[in-house]
Formats: structure tokens, C-alpha cells, sequence
């Protein structure tokens, strides 16, 4: 029964090549038939990482086709004689099955990037209140409905051929053991198939951590807007469309959205017809100068550096004992019920740089704000007071675009810790240490005699999935934290609590640093 097994799952490995083959033909054909530029010359290192990553990534899908086979087909066939006879034409149509959507959302992006030069986002969703009539007529007459359809009989011959094909090659024989020999060949089998799922299900790794994804992208290929588009399959594109739904003010008409601003203004004495009338109401003209011109200025945003381990119902933490004496000091003014312009750090960050309350729109993803300066951007309105502005990022900079997004608010520099820093730098999921970070950027902060600066700083150590080493780095939670036993015998709290311990630390070093400096 195990020869059987062993034979039979290689031809569910067999099955599973073909698709990766597949979706790297769709890619190239993608590439072709919408790249921007005349010529691919200079683009082969891009390239090549597009299709790298562009096959592991995909992997996150595809992986499953091993699995399905292995559970449909190879699993029932030890003990069902005729699924064993026809296994490999039962797989065929399985493959033939999943071709078909692959195809459908192949076509699918192809006249979706072709209409909005994007892979499919949240403008899809609002396909459900457009006149169907319209969508089929656009299809047939502006995207060439039925050449597409036609073209699909022919595509699924092709494919189940290479099916056939790859099915068709010999497999390694079983090899026989003899005694335990047998049985422990047997498991390490077994082992190896869960194995070959998890690594190829997780992108290449075995770690869920480690997974390819948008920001994960290499640098080289997420500085080109259309190859980092090129890299993302078309199932694994309907999948993050699944996981990042329609935000609710896209759903909502313009007189929806105008009733909604409309009792801000009135209660400040204003009036609202239109939305000229809404932009009006919010303008804000500065009154002058009440301080001398700083010849720094600095806006430090640490990830996840939140207000409630400040209030004294944590104070036995004592996890941001350094920035309390920095907000004690007679010389700071601090206001301990502010929030953050978004829910999540990133929204938060696009909000401080733009002006504009991103509200999970996610505008730094979006072509449209990477060109040109938004007039509402920080950076903007402090180079227009003289000073040069610097963006330091701890991480990489093609971490949510902000290669480009950046630049496009008005940044004269954005260093990325991982350029900055040495490339054998300690970092976490996110980016290089804080202190490694923070003390690299004070390095090259005082070495630049320019002034006047500003200097918009993002750390990004105090992120899941918490796996620094916080002893090493001085945190004993048994002797900081003044807490129950129960609390430090928890797994993940300490891990926790000690990464905003440290980056407390590294932060408030960093300003102490750099106020000596000033």
C-alpha cells in the first residue's frame, strides 16, 4: 500500500509544477502586452526578481493543488480500486478545473489594468452597482468578449496536454527496505511530504513570519511601479482585494459624504452647499511666528509608542519610564490624549506627512499621489519656511511605496535604515534595530551642516512578531516590571512589554543625543 502511496504522490507533486509553469507564461504575457516603456533593456535584474518572487508568492495559492490532489486522489485510491486506476485522469480535471479560474482571473486583470493601468482593487467592488448591461457590452465590444471566450478551448487543450505530459514522466522508483528500515522510510516520507507543503504553502520558508508580501517585495523591483504590479499573481491579487474590503466613505455618494461634513461646519458657524463650500470652511491661515525659527525640527513617530503605558494604572511597568521624564521635563508640553491619524501606523504616517486623513485609503499604494506635491503636505509647507526635509525610515524605504510617496509630499531625502546602516545590521520583521537605526541617523544628522533641518523619523522595532533578544538588549522583566509572577510566566506579555521598553529607551536616547547636539 505505501509503493502505491509513494508513486501516486509524486504524480500530485507532478500536478503542482504545472501551475507555478503556468502562472510565469500569464506573467510574461502580462509584461508584454502592457509594459509602459519601448524595451526591457536594463530591466534584468528587475525582471528576474519579479519572476522569483512573483513564483514564490504565488505559492501561497497554488501550493494548495499539491494538497488537494494528495487529499482527492491519492488518499481515496489506497482503498478505492477504480480511483486508483483513473487517478491521473481525475487529477487532469482537477488541473483543468483550476486552470479554468486561473484563466478567468488572468483575463479578468488583463482588461481591469488595461481600463484603470492597476491589478484588481477596490474599484472592483464597485462593479455591483454598475449597469450589468453595460459591463457585458463593454466586454464583448471594447475588451473582445469573444475572442477571449473562444480562446479559452484552446487554452485548456494546451494546458491539459502539458498536463499529460508532466504526468506522463517516470517516477523514482520505491525502494525496498527490509525490517524497521521500512517502517522509518515510511515516516520520513510522510515527514517530507508535510514538509514540501509547509515550505512551498509559506513561500519558501518555513516560518508563516517570513511569507512573501506586498511590502516584502525586493526594492529593486518596487521602485518600478509596473513590474511590482507584474509580480503579483492574479489569485494571490483577488485574495488581498478579500482582505482589505471596500473602505465605507468609498461606498457612500458625494451628497452622503457632504451630509456627513456638513455638522462639523455648521456648529462652527459656517455653511455647506457644495464641497467648494466644505474646503473653504476648513481653511486655516496662520496668524505669524511666536517662537525664533528652531534650527532643527524634529517629529519622531515610534511604531506602536502608545499612550496608555504613560497613565499610572501601568506605571508598575515601568516600560516608558524614559519618555515620562522626557514629558516631565519643564521644558516639554505634552498632550497625553491626542490620537494617531489612523488606526494602524501606516495611515497614521501617510495622514502626518499629507495633510490629508488617509482613514485606511491607503494613499501611498496609490500611481496617483506619487506625482506631484499634495499642497496640504508637512514637508511642503516647512521647505516653503526654508528648511531642508529629511524622511528616515527604520526599515525599507519600498515598504508600502514610500520610495515614491515620499518624494511626491515634499521630502528633499528619505533614507531607508537598511541603506544606511550596515548590511549585516540586527533586524526585526520590520526593519534594523531602533538604537542601531536611531544612532546611524544622528551620526549622519550631525554630519550635515545645512540648516535649517527637519527630520521626520519612524522607528519600527516595537512590531510583532517579538522575537528580539530583550535580555541582550537589558530588558529583565523580573526586575523592571513590578508585577505578579503569573505575568512574567506568560509567554508573549514580557515579549511584548519589553519591545516597547526598549524602543522607549532607544527613542528618548536618540532626543537626549541629539538636543546635546543642537
Amino acid at each position: 500500500m505505501f509503493e502505491q502511496f509513494f508513486l501516486s504522490a509524486q504524480q500530485d507533486i507532478k500536478l503542482f509544477i504545472c501551475f507555478p509553469i503556468l502562472c510565469a507564461i500569464f506573467r510574461v504575457i502580462f509584461i508584454a502586452v502592457h509594459k509602459p516603456y519601448s524595451s526591457l533593456s536594463g530591466k534584468k535584474r528587475a525582471l528576474f526578481h519579479c519572476f522569483r518572487f512573483g513564483f514564490w508568492w504565488g505559492m501561497d495559492i497554488n501550493a494548495y493543488v499539491f494538497l488537494l490532489s494528495l487529499v482527492v486522489v491519492t488518499l481515496p485510491s489506497l482503498f478505492i480500486p477504480f480511483w486508483s486506476q483513473h487517478g491521473d485522469i481525475i487529477r487532469l480535471i482537477l488541473g483543468l478545473t483550476y486552470a479554468f479560474f486561473l484563466y478567468i482571473a488572468f483575463v479578468g486583470k488583463m482588461i481591469f489594468y488595461a481600463q484603470f493601468h492597476d491589478i484588481f482593487n477596490n474599484i472592483v467592488f464597485l462593479g455591483k452597482k454598475a449597469e450589468k448591461h453595460n459591463l457585458i457590452d463593454v466586454f464583448f465590444n471594447q475588451y473582445h468578449g469573444v475572442r477571449n471566450l473562444l480562446l479559452f478551448i484552446p487554452y485548456e487543450f494546451l494546458v491539459g496536454w502539458g498536463i499529460s505530459v508532466i504526468l506522463s514522466i517516470p517516477c523514482i522508483p520505491y525502494p525496498h527496505f527490509a525490517g524497521a528500515a521500512y517502517y522509518l522510510f515510511n515516516i520520513a516520507v510522510v515527514l517530507a511530504l508535510a514538509a514540501f507543503f509547509y515550505f512551498f504553502r509559506y513561500g519558501g520558508t518555513f516560518m508563516h513570519d517570513n511569507k512573501p508580501e506586498w511590502d516584502t517585495i525586493p526594492a529593486v523591483v518596487k521602485e518600478d511601479p509596473f513590474l511590482s504590479k507584474a509580480t503579483v499573481d492574479d489569485l494571490i491579487a483577488l485574495k488581498m482585494l478579500r482582505h482589505h474590503p471596500m473602505n465605507e466613505t468609498m461606498q457612500l455618494s458625494d451628497t452622503e459624504n457632504l451630509a456627513r461634513v456638513k455638522p462639523f461646519i455648521e456648529e462652527n458657524g459656517g455653511s455647506v452647499q457644495s464641497f467648494d463650500d466644505a474646503i473653504q470652511a476648513f481653511l486655516h491661515e496662520a496668524k505669524g511666528p511666536k517662537i525664533a525659527k528652531p534650527s532643527h525640527i524634529f517629529l519622531i513617530v515610534g511604531e506602536s509608542y502608545s499612550q496608555p503605558y504613560f497613565d499610572p494604572a501601568f506605571a508598575d511597568l515601568h516600560i516608558a519610564d524614559e519618555g515620562k521624564k522626557f514629558m516631565a521635563d519643564p521644558h516639554t508640553a505634552s498632550i497625553p490624549t491626542t490620537l494617531s491619524a489612523g488606526i494602524i501606523s501606516r495611515p497614521s504616517i501617510v495622514s502626518l506627512m499629507s495633510g490629508i486623513f488617509d482613514a485606511g485609503l491607503e494613499l501611498n499604494e496609490r500611481e496617483e499621489f506619487w506625482h506631484g506635491t499634495m499642497p496640504t503636505a508637512l514637508p511642503l509647507q516647512l521647505r516653503k519656511l526654508g528648511y531642508e526635509t529629511n524622511y528616515w525610515y527604520g526599515g525599507s524605504l519600498s515598504h508600502g511605496n514610500f520610495t515614491h510617496f515620499a518624494p511626491a509630499c515634499g521630502f528633499d531625502h528619505a533614507y531607508s535604515a537598511t541603506d544606511i546602516c550596515a548590511p549585516d545590521a540586527p533586524r526585526s520583521w520590520v526593519g534594523i534595530y531602533d538604537h542601531i537605526f536611531l544612532e546611524k541617523a544622528a551620526e549622519l544628522i550631525k554630519k550635515d551642516n545645512h540648516l535649517p533641518q527637519f527630520h521626520f523619523i519612524y522607528t519600527t522595532s516595537n512590531h510583532g512578531p517579538y522575537k528580539m533578544p530583550l535580555r541582550k538588549l537589558g530588558f529583565e522583566a523580573e526586575k523592571i516590571m513590578k508585577v505578579q509572577q503569573d505575568v512574567l510566566d506568560e509567554k508573549i506579555i514580557p515579549k511584548v512589554l519589553g519591545t516597547y521598553w526598549y524602543s522607549d529607551r532607544a527613542i528618548n536616547h536618540f532626543i537626549d543625543e541629539m538636543g546635546r547636539y543642537i
